[in-house]
């Protein structure tokens, strides 16, 4: 992360255009990281590979552009973010959400730095290239996996919530677990990937580190 206008996180490139009297927004990129049909991904450390996407081909990595809006009220914050791909299939995700930010380090300890907990609950609107590139079955991807074909369409893809936790070490890094769910939903949710080898239920848990050039605490 870097200053109040700009910023580089797990969730993409962020620029404020605004940001006064509780609203913010501005401009996004952000990053799809590539779908192997092998399932070889550098993010995963533990478990073994998945066969559920063999002979459905790769999805090489894309880049999303867009803008985001927000309002702070309180402890509470409303998201919006309208994205198009840049490269790759030509595929629209808006996203929708309410987030909730507590400092709750005194309910473990009395001194030292903050515990910093997110709580966001959300949900995702697709256009039929992104639902079929993810979750659309060709006929040539029909022939090489046995699953039936599939044209899915545009529509709420899933809803979910993150479960975020942030612990300064330094003035400057910070500790971040991540926590999320999602229950896919219409056309994903009817997919054949995901009836017969998948599952309607998505978890993810995430460890990483944030560097901020400025005081974390401030945050």
């Amino acid at each position: 992360m870097y200053g109040t206008k700009f910023s580089i996180s797990y969730d993409g490139i962020r620029y404020d255009l605004v940001n006064a009297d509780g609203f913010t927004g501005g401009v996004i990129g952000k990053v799809a990281f590539e779908r192997r049909e092998n399932d070889n991904t550098p993010f995963s450390l533990t478990g073994s590979k998945s066969k559920a996407l063999l002979g459905l081909g790769n999805i090489p990595t894309s880049f999303e552009v867009g803008v985001y809006g927000g309002y702070t009220l309180n402890s509470y914050k409303f998201n919006l973010e309208i994205l198009q791909g840049v490269s790759g299939k030509n595929e629209f995700i808006g996203n929708i959400g309410i987030q909730l930010t507590e400092d709750i380090h005194e309910y473990f300890y009395s001194a030292g730095p903050p515990l910093i907990w997110i709580l966001g609950f959300g949900t995702r609107l697709v256009n039929s290239n992104y639902n079929n590139q993810y979750f659309g079955v060709n006929a040539l991807q029909a022939a090489r996996s046995g699953l039936s074909q599939y044209k899915a369409k545009s529509g709420f893809v899933s809803y979910g919530f993150d479960n975020n936790f942030v612990l300064p070490i330094t003035q400057s890094l910070a500790a971040v677990t991540l926590l999320g769910y999602d229950r896919l939903i219409g056309s994903a949710a009817s997919s054949p990937l995901v009836v017969q080898r998948g599952s309607k239920n998505q978890f993810r848990f995430a460890l990483f580190f944030v560097y901020k050039f400025e005081n974390i605490l401030n945050y």
